[in-house]
């Protein structure tokens, strides 16, 4: 069975959450009618934040984190299928994955949840989901251009996934230096930032969905 439909799903199925609930949490009057890529008018938590869309949320988020432990376990896989011969990288791959799946399961289950423990839990999943997310991307590009079997008319692919995971960074990197030079300017764009870093983390994955279909990747169990 081909997989890269799976790794679509881990891409594109968080972000029809999140843009589903936008929605429908304006169309309820929960949140303003904005372009939150550019506004930053709204939050992603705040998209699920109340009923009705808070059971939406949560019940295509929870299994979007499952997916993702699924693609992190068959992204090493794949690199297998690559000739990539470093276990404990990808030992460290799939732990560093696991850790940010947790972290979106927290996040999600918290998602809600009234008071100040609930809303240190949600900022420890959803950074840990964050950060955790990119290191594992980060180690599966670096992994990919030391593999052997990752045929020429592919390495295009992997240009690509290189230059998302650099603008990633600098997203990251802009996010923080603007907390620490102009805090009031980044806490009126905070949320957009956030918006555009999930967009990026789930293009990288679209992106391995591609090559997981150019490579013709499909799981044989031992």
């Amino acid at each position: 069975m081909r997989l890269y439909p799976l790794s679509l799903a881990a891409s594109l199925l968080p972000l029809a959450t999140i843009h589903v609930c936008y929605i429908w949490a304006a169309t309820n009057g929960h949140v303003d009618w904005c372009i939150p890529y550019i506004d930053s008018c709204v939050s992603i938590s705040a998209t699920g934040r109340k009923t009705p869309e808070y059971y939406l949320f949560k019940a295509l988020m929870i299994p979007s984190a499952l997916i993702f432990v699924a693609y992190w376990w068959l992204s090493c896989r794949w690199l297998v299928t690559l000739g990539c011969s470093a276990h404990k990288s990808r030992s460290t791959l799939f732990c560093i994955g696991i850790i940010a799946s947790i972290g979106l399961i927290l996040y999600s289950i918290v998602l809600g949840s009234i008071g100040d423990t609930y809303r240190l839990q949600r900022r420890i999943g959803v950074t840990t989901f964050f950060g955790m997310t990119y290191l594992a991307q980060l180690l599966l590009t670096y992994l990919l251009g030391k593999t052997s079997n990752l045929c020429t008319q592919h390495r295009p692919w992997l240009r690509i996934m290189e230059r998302v995971s650099i603008t990633i960074l600098i997203v990251g990197m802009s996010s923080v230096a603007l907390s620490i030079y102009d805090y009031e300017l980044y806490k009126s764009t905070d949320n957009a930032f956030e918006w555009v870093f999930t967009l990026l983390l789930c293009l990288h994955v679209t992106i391995t969905a591609a090559m997981w279909k150019k490579t013709n990747f499909i799981y044989t169990p031992d």
